[in-house]
């Protein structure tokens, strides 16, 4: 019986969805880095504590569209991974339907790309993040945590 894992095609399509998945979390976890490294900046160069404060609001918007992005890169990264189980199940199946689907993705429609994205939204890898800064933010703006 012979093993389609060690086809070379085989491999390289799971080594090529691989670098996709890998890229898609690389790219939400640059998405956290850099919504700190901007906080971190509009903090700094504030003249003083009051002025934070004043300009807390401004923090909403911007968490707001870096959670949206690290969302639709969490979406795009599940897709990816399904992609991936899909096809190894195919192969293991070892009747050759694998072939089929080599580089074949299905088509994607705007409601497929808002659901993927409403799963990332919801993810564990995005809420207690996210979650926390808008936490932290509202606090501040509320008076309830004095800088």
């Amino acid at each position: 019986m012979e093993n389609n894992f060690e086809k070379s095609e085989v491999q390289h399509f799971i080594s090529y969805l691989e670098g996709i998945i890998n890229r898609m979390a690389s790219n939400s976890a640059n998405c956290k880095n850099w919504l700190l490294a901007i906080i971190a900046g509009c903090l700094a160069v504030q003249p003083s504590v009051q002025a934070v404060v004043d300009k807390i609001w401004l923090a909403y918007p911007i968490v707001g569209l870096f959670c949206l992005l690290d969302s639709y890169y969490l979406g795009c990264e599940k897709y990816f991974r399904d992609v991936m189980g899909d096809f190894v199940k195919k192969v293991r199946m070892n009747d050759g339907e694998y072939v089929a689907s080599l580089y074949k993705f299905e088509k994607r429609t705007v409601g497929d790309d808002v659901e993927s994205v409403i799963r990332g939204f919801f993810s564990i890898a995005t809420w207690p993040f996210y979650g926390t800064i808008i936490a932290l933010a509202v606090l501040v703006d509320r008076g309830v945590i004095g800088l």
